[in-house]
């Protein structure tokens, strides 16, 4: 058996503690960031970027029960979101209109019978098909955007318009709500760094994630340390129509 050398063991480490630490802490920013608010562990608010910007956040209402009694409920509700979405962009290029769905809201949505005979027969629905439609669809955005791990889908569906996405991650979305927002916005997410609190980044500009090592005192091992300092900014929270879903 081989002995692994002291550099692996830490390098591995510091690996993990990145993927578990950091970059689910990112990824959660992020999708708070399409709530327009973004909150700490302990569900304090860390940045508020409607008052930030003074406007108020648009809630669109889904009932069941109601869009299930027209036809073309859904069809209508579609272009409302989009219309209100565009009247925000005034003119701005977008590249299409996502969805971001919990799990409650992605069930109700697939009880409307409108939904359910259009969903039954487009057949994208498996995990494979959904990665790589997102690809296709989405493109990769511009340098200075933040995106979402769209890895993490379960089912993806496009529908009048809109491409209804049902997120699952470790990272907790409202089970009975969803986000409707534009792609292709050029800096509407944004990542925005600051230098580490090490002593040695004084003055440099912002990295996307810091690692440090160092012996112990008494030389019995070694001390690790990650940190990343940032916040997802979300430039047009107006452009994000906040919807409950109800039966």
């Amino acid at each position: 058996m081989e002995a692994e050398s002291v550099a692996a063991v830490m390098a591995d480490k510091l690996e993990w503690m990145r993927q578990d630490s950091i970059e689910s802490t990112i990824e959660s920013w992020r999708m708070q960031a399409l709530s327009g608010i973004i909150k700490d562990i302990d569900n304090s608010t860390i940045w508020n970027w409607y008052n930030f910007f003074g406007v108020t956040p648009t809630v669109k209402p889904f009932s069941v029960a109601a869009i299930s009694a027209k036809p073309t409920g859904v069809m209508q509700y579609c272009k409302e979101v989009k219309d209100e979405i565009n009247d925000v962009l005034q003119g701005m290029p977008s590249t299409g209109f996502v969805g971001i769905l919990g799990d409650n809201a992605w069930s109700k949505l697939m009880s409307v019978p409108e939904i359910y005979e259009a969903f039954k027969y487009k057949n994208v629905g498996d995990q494979v098909h959904s990665v790589a439609f997102t690809t296709e669809t989405l493109g990769t955005p511009h340098p200075n955007q933040t995106s979402i791990n769209w890895n993490a889908l379960a089912n993806v569906f496009t529908y009048a318009g809109i491409t209804f996405m049902n997120y699952r991650a470790s990272v907790d979305f409202p089970t009975d709500k969803a986000t409707f927002f534009p792609v292709g916005v050029r800096d509407m997410f944004q990542s925005v760094l600051s230098p580490s609190s090490l002593i040695e980044e004084t003055g440099e500009m912002g990295m996307p994630f810091y690692a440090k090592t160092w012996a112990k005192e008494d030389g019995s091992g070694m001390q690790m340390y990650v940190e990343t300092n940032r916040i997802e900014v979300n430039a047009l929270p107006e452009a994000c129509i906040q919807a409950t879903f109800a039966a």
